[in-house]
């Protein structure tokens, strides 16, 4: 009769090692992950804004008929965490789709002390840069102060509008439009192909000169930003996350 030989298996003190081992590029490579997701939360927020601006251009090329970006911030029924987002509304028809909503920890950069509770719906502040205004809620479409109820159209001064054509304008007093805003961005912030050199103290002033900009809040890293511009004659919207430089 043939002996089988029996097979050697691992000992306790090799699998510590191995275990070890593991545990150990775990930990060193923590860092370098964590870094990268931080980057991707306002990189997605930053993509879901441009998925909304996308939706508004495209609406109103097709339905022939102007559309208008809502910004507001609101509680979360299910988790009760506040956030932020648009919802659109086609003239004539009301609010049309979901609402596109940041990633959680990720707002709006607001114009210090910009808030109001005053003539007209509740504004929670202005954007950085434009001044578009961020409502406390989605407002209901009967608030005389923002909408015409006779033909449902927004009247509320500083609320963006898409034109039949694709281009944006800036609903002003007297049911006139603006072409727009004029502001101008350092020529290297949104070219991928130029490294940014921007330190923290700088932000302030970028943030004046882009339309808007979202960054993180709570406990996570807040020297952070995505800047976004919109291309009025285009109806699009680019962006950039920066982080500052040491």
């Amino acid at each position: 009769m043939r002996r089988t030989r029996a097979r050697r298996g691992f000992t306790l003190m090799e699998l510590l090692v191995v275990m070890g081992i593991i545990i150990l590029m775990t930990a060193m490579s923590l860092p370098a992950i964590s870094k990268f997701l931080d980057g991707q939360q306002l990189q997605q927020s930053g993509r879901i804004m441009q998925s909304a601006f996308n939706e508004a251009r495209r609406a109103a090329v097709t339905q022939r008929m102007e559309n208008y970006l809502i910004f507001f911030r609101e509680m979360d029924p299910a988790t009760q965490e506040t956030r932020w987002g648009v919802q659109r509304y086609r003239k004539g028809f009301g609010y049309e789709g979901p609402p596109h909503l940041l990633l959680p920890n990720v707002q709006f950069g607001l114009q210090a002390g910009s808030g109001t509770t005053t003539g007209g719906p509740e504004i929670a502040g202005r954007l950085e840069g434009s001044g578009l205004p961020v409502f406390s809620k989605v407002p209901p479409e009967n608030d005389g102060t923002l909408f015409d109820t006779s033909r449902r159209d927004v009247k509320f001064t500083g609320v963006l509008k898409f034109l039949k054509d694709g281009t944006i304008t800036i609903v002003v007093p007297g049911g006139a439009s603006s072409p727009g805003w004029s502001l101008t961005p350092p020529a290297d912030l949104f070219d991928l192909n130029i490294p940014t050199n921007h330190s923290v103290g700088a932000f302030d002033l970028l943030s004046s000169q882009v339309d808007f900009n979202l960054r993180e809040t709570g406990d996570r890293e807040v020297d952070r930003r995505c800047f976004c511009d919109v291309d009025p004659n285009t109806g699009r919207l680019v962006i950039r996350v920066v982080q500052p430089t040491e």
